[in-house]
């Protein structure tokens, strides 16, 4: 896939998704009960959490296509693994 397409591709899901999130920021104030003011922090609060949660799900799927490589991530200068960096993942915070 040449990068034309494949940003071409990219700008069709994010504008799917920009419309996804206002549809349902709109359904949510129009159809629910209270104030103006209750209804726009609805309105607002489930448009960011679905935003947020497909910028997550975007990344988890280029992980998985393996465009995002992790093999690096927890590694020091030397090539071998951090382990002030391993530490907070056993749950063993000895000092």
């Amino acid at each position: 896939m040449d990068t034309e397409t494949k940003q071409n591709r990219q700008v069709k899901l994010l504008n799917s998704a920009t419309a996804f999130v206002v549809v349902v920021g709109a359904m949510i104030a129009l159809f629910t009960k209270g104030d103006h003011m209750a209804r726009l922090k609805l309105a607002i609060g489930y448009g960011l959490l679905i935003l947020i949660f497909l910028f997550g799900l975007m990344i988890l799927l280029e992980i998985a296509s393996g465009k995002i490589d992790l093999s690096l991530l927890l590694s020091e200068t030397s090539g071998g693994a951090s382990m002030s960096a391993l530490r907070p993942l056993s749950g063993l915070n000895r000092t």
